[in-house]
């Protein structure tokens, strides 16, 4: 995720449903957020996301860490100063509506015969100003794609 001086970044465990994971050797459900504050100005860079090869699920293998464009040369110090914040929330959630679920499977219309391989996604969002809305409200999705076409 490209950024220019990011004001935060994390990994959120936002499912705390036990049911949805029914695992009580390591509760998914209860792991901690991990949320990243920069201080100061980080310059240009990206946010990476890694999954790390483990021997099994129990080990936590996603990472999240900031990427700096202009990469420090050998013996060069470079300085970032940052606060972490864990627990089972964020510090702060914006105004707006966040993301609750995704799915995502074969696209087509259901029924008929697909002409060519797609994906569909299903993003859930709640909060914000959503349950003011009414039944028909006029919502218009903005999305975008590196590459391939939105239907």
């Amino acid at each position: 995720f490209v950024d220019r001086n990011p004001r935060g970044f994390g990994l959120l465990q936002r499912d705390r449903n036990f049911d949805h994971y029914q695992d009580d050797g390591v509760f998914y459900e209860k792991r901690p957020c991990l949320w990243v504050e920069p201080k100061g100005e980080w310059g240009e860079g990206s946010v990476q996301l890694v999954e790390i090869p483990t021997v099994d699920e129990t080990f936590d293998n996603i990472v999240a860490f900031w990427n700096p464009k202009e990469k420090p040369q050998p013996g060069q110090e470079l300085l970032v100063g940052y606060r972490l914040y864990w627990g089972a929330e964020p510090p702060a959630r914006p105004p707006l509506a966040h993301c609750v679920a995704s799915r995502t499977g074969l696209g087509g219309i259901i029924g008929k015969k697909r002409e060519y391989f797609s994906w569909r996604f299903a993003v859930d969002f709640e909060g914000g100003e959503l349950a003011a809305l009414i039944d028909k409200a006029d919502v218009e999705a903005v999305v975008e794609t590196s590459r391939g076409r939105v239907e």
